[in-house]
């Protein structure tokens, strides 16, 4: 019990202490205003060990624990500075005498204390610490800075408060001594950096909104060529490309076109040196364009479009091969749009020609499978649903019948009516069908029904085909681009068989031609349900209504999930085969 509760009190002290305030206190001056002494050491050891503050006018209480001690002592070579407190505890020598003097020695002593900030302190003072700094990597920013700003004390304390503030993260204290400076001095040195440091806090500030913001890249990219062999303006560069790397890769997840992103990227890349950094801002930006270049292929008069976001791509600096690429995807969306209207002559003819100038490339011996699909099949272009890429594939253009469901059980009897396990299909499977495998000739070239998801799947197998999933029944649909296969009118008898409930009844695939989608499917909306090769869980998806149901169920946001398991069979589901 004692050890608990030496712990809780010990726990508690260590809280308490971490949250102390600290103060500075000089006790020996030395010939310095202690006032600016004060200042100086104050900047330097919140910005290398703690944040302290200068000792208030009525000093602080006997209980106050967290205070340094500066003592200051000269000779003829130089200065000695002490510092005595919780996180510097040690003497710093300077051959220097002054202002430089003192900075130089507290810097000693705190790297003496804190040799991990050696880094730090040399690129900040590369020039005063430079006997301390051999082989250290330090940039100019700091000494240039310094040294201005002594001759400067009114800046200098200003610029240096500035910077403890930022530490602090009061952004408005920070603005508020920056300010200051810049309508001081607007065409100084100092301004210079304080510009930067500015630049620096709103572009974190729009990193963390996601924001876009010319004017500021605009102002980054103008600054002063002097200053841009900088520390700080290296940094600042960096995270301007991660900046824009974030809005790239955002827009590109969502498929979205920011035309003034891509002016921002491209305006940068073109005034900047090639870095590790720069490649991945300009690689991530070329396959948002190609991206956006292929989803506008599949569609109608697509190309031009799509031609624009691939020169935008080559504008980035994309490879001559992989421009060659974008050309002959081109070309493919050109003739894929000739085999959608129908112009199978003109199509060929294209085809033929490329086969002569470059008979191996894979785009066109892709295209070439398209061509010559099978019959009563169309082809369904590439494209995007819910931000998926959906490759081409060959689909049904009705849905399968009873006599063509009878030419596979004729050549599969162990899939007749009567012997069908309950594993494969329900009780109900070919309910309309008598125990002989025949059916009514009224219903020969109407959708087979009674027939599961698993059923459906060992059909298509036999036909050297495959059910659709759904995001490839989605695209058919033309899900996200249309309300309905069709288009967006609503749905009326004349455009498909539908709202009928169970005095209604399958309809043969070739009627309601005005219910056709962009590339001609039928009945893709009503008729019969149609099953998917997508699982949800133990359920089967299936797509599109059927005469029973009402319009809303129709539209292509709408998705049905099966009541049972993938051997559910009903008189509303049907399916038809892709490939």
């Amino acid at each position: 019990m004692r050890q608990l509760i030496y712990l809780a009190l010990m726990t508690m002290f260590l809280a308490a202490n971490s949250h102390a305030e600290c103060f500075l206190r000089v006790e020996k001056p030395g010939s310095y205003d202690p006032e600016l002494i004060n200042e100086n050491a104050v900047a330097h050891i919140s910005n290398f060990a703690e944040i302290v503050k200068p000792l208030p006018p009525g000093g602080i209480s006997a209980s106050e624990q967290c205070f340094y001690n500066v003592n200051i002592s000269e000779n003829d070579s130089g200065i000695i500075v002490t510092i005595r407190g919780r996180q510097v505890n040690s003497s710093g020598d300077s051959r220097l005498r002054g202002l430089d003097g003192f900075q130089q020695a507290v810097l000693r002593a705190i790297v003496k204390s804190k040799p991990e900030q050696l880094h730090r302190v040399c690129n900040a003072y590369p020039s005063l610490m430079k006997d301390n700094c051999s082989g250290v990597s330090t940039g100019a920013d700091y000494s240039i800075i310094t040294k201005k700003l002594n001759s400067n004390p009114v800046a200098s304390k200003r610029y240096k408060m500035a910077l403890i503030f930022k530490k602090r993260g009061k952004i408005d204290k920070t603005r508020q001594f920056f300010d200051e400076i810049l309508k001081k001095y607007p065409n100084s040195l100092e301004a210079a950096f304080v510009q930067m440091h500015m630049m620096t806090e709103d572009l974190r500030l729009k990193q963390k909104n996601k924001q876009l913001d010319l004017h500021l890249l605009d102002s980054i990219q103008s600054i002063n060529p002097a200053y841009k062999s900088t520390t700080m303006h290296s940094e600042l560069k960096v995270d301007v490309i991660n900046w824009l790397l974030a809005l790239v890769q955002e827009a590109q997840r969502k498929n979205r076109f920011d035309g003034d992103l891509y002016k921002g990227v491209r305006s940068y890349l073109s005034h900047h040196v090639k870095t590790k950094l720069s490649t991945s801002l300009r690689n991530e930006s070329i396959k948002w364009m190609v991206t956006l270049g292929e989803l506008e292929l599949p569609k109608e008069n697509g190309e031009a479009s799509a031609r624009v976001y691939f020169d935008n791509a080559i504008s980035l600096g994309i490879s001559d091969n992989q421009a060659k690429i974008l050309e002959t995807k081109l070309k493919a969306a050109g003739i894929r749009a000739l085999m959608r209207k129908g112009l199978m002559d003109e199509a060929e003819m294209a085809i033929v020609e490329w086969e002569v100038e470059e008979p191996n490339s894979s785009i066109l011996i892709k295209l070439q499978k398209e061509f010559e699909r099978p019959e009563n099949m169309v082809t369904i272009p590439a494209g995007n649903v819910r931000n998926r890429w959906v490759e081409s594939f060959n689909l049904d253009k009705y849905e399968v019948t009873n006599n063509e469901f009878l030419e596979f059980v004729k050549a599969n009897p162990q899939f007749g009516k009567g012997e069908v396990g309950l594993d494969l299909n329900d009780k109900d499977y070919l309910k309309r069908w008598k125990k002989n495998n025949t059916f009514s000739a009224k219903i020969s070239n109407i959708p087979v029904v009674f027939v599961s998801q698993i059923v459906a799947t060992a059909y298509c197998n036999w036909k050297g085909k495959r059910l659709p999933t759904d995001l490839e029944w989605g695209l058919a649909a033309q899900e996200g681009r249309r309300n309905y296969p069709w288009g967006n009118k609503v749905p009326t008898k004349e455009i498909a068989n539908f709202g009928k409930g169970l005095m209604g009844a399958p309809l043969p695939g070739d009627s309601h031609p005005l219910g056709a989608s962009q590339e001609g499917v039928m009945h893709m909306a009503g008729n019969v349900w149609e099953w998917t090769s997508t699982m949800q869980g133990r359920q089967a998806v299936s797509r599109g209504g059927s005469y029973y149901d009402g319009a809303e169920i129709l539209h292509n946001e709408n998705k049905q999930l099966t009541t049972d398991l993938p051997t559910y069979s009903s008189r509303f589901s049907g399916f038809r085969c892709a490939k």
